[in-house]
């Protein structure tokens, strides 16, 4: 994670943050103290983002999630599905409620949809990964049990 975090910092933060450290020395260092405590646990807002339509994966319950993000003023403007494998039922529940939550947020840090959980979580991997932004699916450790939820009304 640290490798990424310099590389991203060196590539796009290069000039921003030294001017940021010249002039603003006394605020830019409290802030940034107080995000980088933060940050190394959970950083799910979005922060320094390019401009740009960016792709993404996500692992849902019956599989892959993808997604296109545009980001514009530096901020996500959209978050378009482009493909799903889970259920549509439960799918669709998901879909624009945590999509509408993310953006109003800017932020992966939303709650899912109960009931539809899996495709909740799948949905904010994929825009994760679009944006570079390091998100662990709970996906992965619910697997076990989860078609058994899922498969229950």
């Amino acid at each position: 994670m640290e490798a990424i975090e310099n590389a991203l910092s060196n590539k796009s933060n290069s000039s921003s943050s030294t001017d940021a450290s010249s002039n603003d020395s006394s605020d830019s260092s409290t802030s940034s103290n107080d995000s980088s405590t933060n940050d190394s646990s959970d950083s799910l807002d979005f922060k320094n983002l390019k401009d740009g339509t960016y792709t993404g994966n996500g692992t849902g319950l019956r599989g892959t999630t993808s997604v296109k993000v545009v980001v514009k003023n530096k901020k996500v403007q959209s978050i378009t599905v482009t493909s799903y494998e889970d259920d549509q039922q439960y799918f669709e529940a998901a879909k624009s409620t945590v999509i509408n939550n993310i953006i109003k947020a800017q932020s992966l840090d939303v709650d899912g949809v109960s009931g539809a959980t899996f495709s909740s979580n799948s949905i904010k991997e994929a825009v994760a990964k679009a944006l570079s932004i390091t998100y662990t699916n709970p996906n992965s450790s619910m697997s076990d049990g989860g078609e058994h939820h899922h498969g229950f009304h």
